[in-house]
Protein backbone atom coordinates (compact mmCIF):
# COMPACT_ATOMS: atom_id res chain seq x y z
CA UNK A 1 0.00 0.00 0.00
CA UNK A 2 1.01 3.35 -0.72
CA UNK A 3 1.12 6.01 1.59
CA UNK A 4 -1.42 7.70 -0.07
CA UNK A 5 -3.68 5.12 0.52
CA UNK A 6 -4.10 6.01 4.70
CA UNK A 7 -7.20 8.11 4.80
CA UNK A 8 -7.08 11.87 3.90
CA UNK A 9 -8.17 12.77 7.01
CA UNK A 10 -5.39 11.71 8.77
CA UNK A 11 -2.77 13.41 6.50
CA UNK A 12 -4.96 16.89 6.51
CA UNK A 13 -5.17 16.85 10.50
CA UNK A 14 -1.59 15.95 10.76
CA UNK A 15 -0.53 18.80 8.64
CA UNK A 16 -2.90 21.05 10.46
CA UNK A 17 -1.51 20.08 14.04
CA UNK A 18 1.81 20.06 13.04
CA UNK A 19 2.35 23.37 12.02
CA UNK A 20 1.01 24.49 15.73
CA UNK A 21 1.36 28.48 16.12
CA UNK A 22 4.79 28.16 18.30
CA UNK A 23 6.81 26.18 15.38
CA UNK A 24 6.30 28.44 12.83
CA UNK A 25 8.77 30.47 10.82
CA UNK A 26 8.36 34.32 11.28
CA UNK A 27 9.10 35.33 7.73
CA UNK A 28 7.13 34.55 5.14
CA UNK A 29 8.58 31.21 3.91
CA UNK A 30 11.05 31.09 0.58
CA UNK A 31 9.18 27.86 -0.58
CA UNK A 32 6.92 30.05 -2.76
CA UNK A 33 8.22 30.81 -6.79
CA UNK A 34 7.01 34.62 -8.04
CA UNK A 35 4.09 34.05 -9.32
CA UNK A 36 1.36 36.96 -9.81
CA UNK A 37 2.57 40.68 -9.33
CA UNK A 38 0.14 42.87 -11.58
CA UNK A 39 -1.10 40.16 -14.00
CA UNK A 40 -4.69 39.53 -13.93
CA UNK A 41 -5.03 43.62 -12.70
CA UNK A 42 -7.79 45.72 -14.66
CA UNK A 43 -6.14 47.70 -17.30
CA UNK A 44 -7.12 50.58 -15.33
CA UNK A 45 -5.33 48.89 -12.27
CA UNK A 46 -2.02 47.86 -14.02
CA UNK A 47 -1.22 51.51 -15.13
CA UNK A 48 -1.45 52.45 -11.86
CA UNK A 49 2.24 52.82 -9.35
CA UNK A 50 2.72 51.56 -6.26
CA UNK A 51 3.35 55.24 -4.42
CA UNK A 52 2.96 54.10 -0.73
CA UNK A 53 -0.35 55.55 -1.23
CA UNK A 54 -3.25 53.64 0.25
CA UNK A 55 -6.20 54.71 -1.82
CA UNK A 56 -3.80 53.44 -5.00
CA UNK A 57 -3.31 50.32 -3.00
CA UNK A 58 -6.94 49.79 -1.73
CA UNK A 59 -7.72 50.04 -5.70
CA UNK A 60 -5.36 47.05 -6.46
CA UNK A 61 -6.02 45.26 -3.59
CA UNK A 62 -9.79 45.40 -4.53
CA UNK A 63 -8.93 44.31 -8.19
CA UNK A 64 -7.00 41.09 -7.11
CA UNK A 65 -9.78 40.28 -4.47
CA UNK A 66 -12.36 40.80 -7.09
CA UNK A 67 -10.95 37.58 -8.93
CA UNK A 68 -12.13 35.45 -6.81
CA UNK A 69 -15.77 36.55 -6.60
CA UNK A 70 -16.86 34.61 -9.34
CA UNK A 71 -16.06 31.69 -6.83
CA UNK A 72 -18.11 30.05 -4.21
CA UNK A 73 -15.88 30.56 -1.30
CA UNK A 74 -16.72 29.18 2.29
CA UNK A 75 -17.94 31.52 4.71
CA UNK A 76 -14.75 31.24 6.46
CA UNK A 77 -12.80 31.91 3.42
CA UNK A 78 -14.12 34.92 2.12
CA UNK A 79 -14.63 36.89 5.85
CA UNK A 80 -10.73 35.43 5.94
CA UNK A 81 -10.16 37.42 2.64
CA UNK A 82 -11.82 40.50 3.50
CA UNK A 83 -11.26 41.14 6.62
CA UNK A 84 -7.88 39.91 7.11
CA UNK A 85 -5.66 39.38 4.17
CA UNK A 86 -7.03 42.40 2.35
CA UNK A 87 -5.30 44.10 5.44
CA UNK A 88 -2.47 42.22 4.79
CA UNK A 89 -2.26 42.96 0.81
CA UNK A 90 -2.51 46.54 1.94
CA UNK A 91 0.29 46.75 3.96
CA UNK A 92 2.48 44.99 1.56
CA UNK A 93 1.49 47.27 -1.56
CA UNK A 94 1.88 50.09 0.44
CA UNK A 95 5.25 49.30 1.66
CA UNK A 96 7.14 47.70 -0.56
CA UNK A 97 4.78 48.14 -4.05
CA UNK A 98 3.08 45.60 -6.31
CA UNK A 99 6.36 45.01 -7.80
CA UNK A 100 7.89 43.22 -4.73
CA UNK A 101 8.46 39.79 -3.76
CA UNK A 102 6.58 39.98 -0.96
CA UNK A 103 3.39 41.26 -2.82
CA UNK A 104 3.80 38.47 -5.05
CA UNK A 105 3.81 36.29 -2.63
CA UNK A 106 1.08 36.88 -0.91
CA UNK A 107 -0.99 37.27 -4.06
CA UNK A 108 0.08 33.47 -4.76
CA UNK A 109 -0.80 32.02 -1.59
CA UNK A 110 -4.42 33.78 -1.98
CA UNK A 111 -4.61 31.79 -4.87
CA UNK A 112 -2.95 28.79 -2.93
CA UNK A 113 -5.56 29.33 -0.05
CA UNK A 114 -8.85 29.75 -2.37
CA UNK A 115 -7.57 26.47 -4.52
CA UNK A 116 -6.86 24.20 -1.06
CA UNK A 117 -10.63 24.79 0.00
CA UNK A 118 -12.41 23.35 -3.30
CA UNK A 119 -13.17 20.09 -3.68
CA UNK A 120 -10.58 17.67 -4.98
CA UNK A 121 -11.69 15.29 -6.99
CA UNK A 122 -8.91 13.15 -7.95
CA UNK A 123 -5.72 11.57 -6.70
CA UNK A 124 -3.42 14.31 -8.57
CA UNK A 125 -5.56 16.94 -6.79
CA UNK A 126 -5.27 15.42 -2.97
CA UNK A 127 -1.53 15.04 -3.61
CA UNK A 128 -0.75 18.33 -4.46
CA UNK A 129 -3.01 19.53 -1.90
CA UNK A 130 -0.32 17.39 0.37
CA UNK A 131 2.19 18.99 -1.05
CA UNK A 132 0.86 22.68 -0.93
CA UNK A 133 -0.36 22.85 2.60
CA UNK A 134 2.74 22.89 4.79
CA UNK A 135 4.20 25.88 2.58
CA UNK A 136 0.42 27.51 2.79
CA UNK A 137 0.09 27.11 5.99
CA UNK A 138 3.29 28.94 7.24
CA UNK A 139 2.81 31.73 4.92
CA UNK A 140 -0.44 32.15 6.04
CA UNK A 141 0.22 32.14 9.70
CA UNK A 142 3.02 34.62 9.18
CA UNK A 143 0.78 36.90 6.95
CA UNK A 144 -1.22 36.83 10.48
CA UNK A 145 1.17 37.48 12.37
CA UNK A 146 2.34 40.70 10.63
CA UNK A 147 -0.76 41.92 11.16
CA UNK A 148 -1.11 40.78 14.97
CA UNK A 149 -4.03 38.77 15.20
CA UNK A 150 -4.80 37.95 18.40
CA UNK A 151 -3.62 34.44 19.08
CA UNK A 152 -7.07 33.08 19.96
CA UNK A 153 -8.07 34.43 16.52
CA UNK A 154 -5.49 33.07 14.69
CA UNK A 155 -6.42 29.00 15.99
CA UNK A 156 -9.95 29.27 15.60
CA UNK A 157 -9.37 30.47 12.28
CA UNK A 158 -6.80 27.62 11.70
CA UNK A 159 -9.04 25.00 13.04
CA UNK A 160 -12.04 25.73 10.84
CA UNK A 161 -9.48 25.65 8.14
CA UNK A 162 -8.64 22.42 8.48
CA UNK A 163 -11.97 21.35 8.82
CA UNK A 164 -12.69 23.16 5.25
CA UNK A 165 -9.47 21.07 3.77
CA UNK A 166 -10.54 17.68 5.42
CA UNK A 167 -14.04 18.39 3.52
CA UNK A 168 -11.82 19.75 0.32
CA UNK A 169 -10.28 16.29 0.45
CA UNK A 170 -13.38 14.09 0.51
CA UNK A 171 -16.37 16.16 -1.79
CA UNK A 172 -19.41 15.42 -0.65
CA UNK A 173 -20.56 13.45 -3.61
CA UNK A 174 -23.79 14.84 -5.86
CA UNK A 175 -27.06 13.69 -5.06
CA UNK A 176 -28.46 12.29 -8.53
CA UNK A 177 -31.46 14.79 -9.04
CA UNK A 178 -34.87 12.94 -8.27
CA UNK A 179 -36.86 11.70 -11.66
CA UNK A 180 -40.10 12.43 -11.55
CA UNK A 181 -42.18 10.53 -13.85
Amino acid sequence: DSPMAVPHVLHAEGIHSGLARPNIAPAMAADTQPRHGAQGASPRVRTLQASGDPNVAREVVSDQLDRFTHQLLPPLIARFLEKHWRAALMRVHVIEGEHSQSWSDLLGSTEDLVWSVLPKTDEESRKKLFVLLPGLLRRLHAGLESLGLPAAEEDAFFAELAKLHVTALHPEPQAPSPVHP
